[in-house]
């Protein structure tokens, strides 16, 4: 993990294996639970884009950090870190999002990559972890 999310990241301890299940954003358990993603209208436009979520090709200034999950939204996951402030993740289509749960849970660690955006950051990779 460290080699995705950095050298400074405070890793649980953990005896054995942690196994990490995919999450889909766009899947059934997802959207039960938070929402789907995105709106319907976001779904027609051409070159299989996605409206309203972000670029996913040559991500550039990517930074990485860890915290825990304070809210979960249908296209987001808010988190504090270690001093408290509350940082916003933005989801997107190119996200790639795993957690040891079925799906993410209020209180589980995030360790996140991703670059800077007007609201917070937009995730290219993070992982959930109790």
């Amino acid at each position: 993990m460290r080699a995705l999310y950095g050298r400074n990241i405070i890793l649980p301890a953990v005896n054995g294996d942690v196994l990490f299940n995919k999450i889909d954003i766009f899947g059934a358990a997802w959207s039960g639970a938070f929402g789907y993603p995105f709106g319907q209208a976001s779904l027609g436009g051409g070159d299989l884009f996605i409206g309203g979520s972000f670029g996913c090709t040559s991500p550039t200034s990517v930074v990485s950090g860890f915290g825990t999950i304070t809210a979960i939204g249908a296209n987001y996951i808010e988190f504090s870190n270690a001093t408290g402030a509350k940082q916003r993740f933005n989801l997107g289509s190119c996200s790639r999002l795993e957690a040891t749960k079925t799906l993410p849970k209020i209180g589980q660690r995030f360790f996140w990559s991703g670059v800077p955006a007007s609201q917070g950051y937009n995730v290219y990779a993070a992982s959930c972890l109790d």
